[in-house]
């Protein structure tokens, strides 16, 4: 009775780890996606400015 028991303990923390690894996974996919976009943003930005005619 006691390795079934164990069995299935040791399957839910497997499951446990998976889960984490992936939500830490996907939370380091969103932070790159995130600097990515602010970058391309900054970028942008900066394209702007060098586009803007030189007024004096």
């Amino acid at each position: 009775l006691q390795a079934p028991l164990q069995a299935g303990r040791s399957a839910g923390s497997e499951m446990m780890i998976i889960c984490q690894t992936a939500a830490e996974e996907l939370e380091a996919l969103t932070l790159s996606v995130l600097l990515l976009y602010s970058t391309q943003e900054f970028i942008h930005a900066e394209q702007r400015e060098d586009d803007r005619p030189i007024t004096q």
